[in-house]
């Protein structure tokens, strides 16, 4: 597994003072949809060391560890950490992390649901024999 750092949130860092990263998962389930999310964390070397007891996976980044804390995660064998800047609030850009999904089946094709869908509303449409 690679995992790089860009220069900027290396440099937010330093200047900053973290020197970890921690990981984890936010979810929303509501009545009518649910999704996961990442959700990234600065952390001091002094955060970090709490927060070690609940990791699920430490990952030996370019600067400090990335503490995962949520389970089910899909990882890539390429890993970016990135910088992001939004009206002064910094947030970390994760590429090659993800939360767990349901992949698409590969055995089930649209257009068969369509001719189902076709087929009965036909034979609905046919008057019955009597």
């Amino acid at each position: 597994m690679n995992i790089r750092y860009t220069q900027d949130l290396k440099d937010y860092m330093a200047k900053k003072g973290y020197s970890h990263i921690e990981l984890g998962i936010i979810d929303a389930s509501t009545c009518c949809s649910g999704f996961s999310e990442l959700v990234s964390n600065f952390l001091t070397d002094a955060q970090a060391s709490e927060l070690r007891e609940r990791a699920v996976r430490v990952l030996n980044g370019e600067v400090g560890d990335i503490i995962v804390t949520a389970r089910g995660l899909e990882y890539e064998d390429d890993i970016e950490l990135g910088l992001k800047s939004f009206l002064g609030a910094k947030d970390i850009t994760i590429k090659g992390i993800k939360a767990w999904t349901f992949s698409a089946r590969k055995d089930c094709d649209s257009s068969d649901a369509k001719a189902d869908g076709a087929a009965e509303q036909a034979s609905a449409e046919q008057p019955a024999q009597a």
